[in-house]
């Protein structure tokens, strides 16, 4: 005697493996220029994002090193700046321990099937970089 057995497994590509990798280096005297040019960084972050480059001297080098974090994160997409994703729907946050992540317009979110991204920034001298890995979809 002997048992046939079809065992059908969901579709899991979606959600396990690497998507996507974006990664943006960006010169951190693009930034100093515009430090008080309110007009500019409510453009391009949130009143958050703002708040967080707080002042000083390393103000310029956290505005570029979340620049960068905004361009790689579209990179992962795999759709770029402009009219699938705006600036202003991509934040960087940090949790209580001050890591990094970003975090999408519910829009945002929604249109690119609800992503897992993770976030590395760093700056050093003349330039600030971002690595961002989509690493799979939440379950809507």
């Amino acid at each position: 005697m002997s048992i046939s057995l079809k065992l059908e497994l969901p579709d899991l590509s979606k959600f396990a493996g690497i998507h996507g990798v974006g990664i943006d280096l960006v010169q951190i005297s693009r930034f100093e220029h515009h430090l008080d040019d309110m007009r500019f960084l409510k453009r391009l972050f949130s009143e958050r994002e703002i708040q967080d480059a707080g002042s000083g001297t390393q103000r310029a080098s956290r505005f570029a090193a979340r620049w960068a974090a905004k361009e790689a994160t579209a990179k992962a997409l795999g759709c770029g700046l402009g009219e699938k994703l705006g600036w202003r729907e991509i934040e960087t946050v940090k949790n209580e321990f001050g890591k990094p992540s970003i975090l999408l317009s519910p829009e945002a979110d929604k249109r690119h099937d609800y992503p897992i991204l993770s976030l590395s920034m760093s700056h050093d001298g003349e330039y600030a970089i971002a690595i961002v890995i989509l690493s799979g979809y939440k379950e809507s």
